[in-house]
């Protein structure tokens, strides 16, 4: 970790590390008096991208400073450390993560999920609008301490070209959706109301135009919307206070009224050295709108000699993550300074019976593409198992559903030699539900000590792929 001194980060006391993954790691921070701007006692989270993954932040600060929506959490500053580390300040999250949610004990009431799901519908039609798409698993959305739900990571997030089909991003759009959608029902237990068979079915239509009002109308008529429940530590249950609003009316131009922020009423007198600060970096903040969105959170705070510096910063970066995505259906690994310390190609090719395996791994299996999603795991379990140990990631793309939290995880654990979860193939694993597409099983606890899994696997035009585990 990275901090400006052995124990604060960015001007704030660190009292512990909340969780890592690929891009940055995530800590508490506590205000006290240390913090500019009299916080008082407040705690906040402090997402910290190492200097190696600076340019990632890039995404982070134009989505966070741009898009005002339920989902969105609020930026309340960045900083640009001394080695170049790049750290954003973002409001506690004290809830579960949707996925845990969903997944526990006590089983989510269908006006809940139409509180979640509608306010995920907004947030997707207000990120779109500010030029990005966005593609979101259970485990990236976690609730804050009212119920709301809160979007954590925004890797997945990408830019719209300027210029590119509106009928591929809308398409796009609702294949994520879709699967998001299908994640929560399937995890929550609940069976598909109609707007999700519904949602499959527009993916096709010609000529394509935005659904998601109507799809927002489909969730609300399942059930009125109440607060989300969440549990207390002591296993009781309180009811949250945030119910979802309904995206605004579309204008003849298809636009959506522009939304207030609390904020807008700051009296500005720090906004010249900001946004000079800006125009110096236009030309490096391409698109347009991308500048855009930097003035516009910039315009709302008050911190001009830190914001402009990170500005400068970030906005180099920003070049790289506008870079072309891979080609459809591969996801990157994670990049690493060491070369991967896993089973070397020479020790492939040396074993025959692992050359045989692999070319199974990598062939169409008649479980995978048939119906029976027990069948599809146990198969999928085995081809992984020989995929992670001949250390070839692209042998993961038949077996894990592409740009998936375990795709990232496994291509995460080969490139960097760290040890993959163990997630072995056997003949007991059980069907807990299934929603259209999506189906979750139980694989049974390898011993005594080790709690059992869930495995969330979604079927596609290739047939199933691993999309998720869930400890416990």
């Amino acid at each position: 970790m990275t901090r400006d001194d052995s124990t604060r980060l960015a001007g704030y006391r660190v009292l512990r590390r909340l969780g890592s993954g690929r891009r940055a790691e995530v800590h508490l921070g506590h205000a006290g008096d240390a913090a500019a701007g009299g916080a008082g006692e407040r705690t906040v989270a402090l997402k910290l991208f190492s200097a190696a993954h600076a340019a990632a932040s890039a995404t982070d600060i134009a989505i966070l400073g741009s898009v005002q929506a339920a989902c969105v959490p609020r930026l309340h500053d960045v900083a640009t450390l001394r080695d170049g580390s790049i750290c954003l300040v973002l409001d506690r999250l004290d809830g579960p993560t949707l996925s845990a949610w969903l997944a526990a004990d006590r089983r989510p009431q269908p006006g809940e999920l139409v509180t979640v799901l509608g306010a995920v519908i907004g947030t997707v039609a207000a990120v779109r609008a500010a030029g990005w798409s966005l593609g979101l698993v259970p485990s990236s959305v976690r609730f804050d301490r009212s119920g709301r739900p809160v979007i954590t990571s925004f890797s997945s997030a990408g830019h719209l070209a300027e210029g590119g089909s509106s009928a591929d991003v809308l398409r796009l759009e609702l294949r994520h959706l879709g699967d998001f959608i299908a994640d929560v029902l399937v995890l929550a237990r609940h069976s598909d109301p109609g707007f999700l068979a519904w949602l499959r079915s527009q993916e096709g239509a010609r000529p394509l135009t935005d659904r998601l009002p109507e799809l927002e109308a489909r969730v609300f008529d399942w059930a009125p919307a109440r607060p989300v429940v969440l549990a207390a530590p002591d296993g009781s249950t309180g009811g949250g206070s945030v119910v979802p609003a309904r995206l605004g009316p579309v204008a003849a131009s298809g636009e959506r009224p522009a939304q207030t922020d609390p904020d807008d009423d700051d009296d500005g007198s720090n906004r010249p050295a900001i946004l000079r600060a800006v125009r110096s970096a236009r030309a490096i903040l391409t698109p347009t709108h991308l500048g855009g969105a930097a003035r516009a959170f910039l315009g709302r705070h008050r911190r001009p000699a830190i914001l402009a510096g990170t500005l400068l910063v970030v906005g180099a970066g920003a070049v790289l993550s506008l870079l072309p995505p891979a080609a459809q259906g591969t996801s990157p690994g994670p990049v690493s300074e060491t070369a991967p310390t896993s089973l070397p190609r020479s020790s492939a090719r040396a074993d025959p019976s692992l050359h045989v395996t692999a070319a199974q791994a990598e062939t169409t299996d008649s479980a995978v593409l048939g119906d029976d999603p027990l069948a599809a795991a146990a198969a999928l379990l085995s081809a992984r198992q020989t995929c992670l140990k001949l250390g070839e990631s692209s042998c993961l793309a038949a077996v894990d559903q592409a740009s998936s939290p375990l795709d990232e995880a496994d291509r995460h654990a080969l490139s960097s030699g760290g040890d993959p979860q163990s997630l072995l193939p056997s003949d007991a694993i059980t069907l807990i539900g299934r929603t259209g597409d999506a189906a979750i099983v139980a694989l049974p606890a390898p011993t005594a000590e080790t709690p059992a899994a869930s495995l969330l696997l979604m079927k596609g035009e290739a047939g199933w792929r691993l999309r998720e585990v869930f400890e416990g």
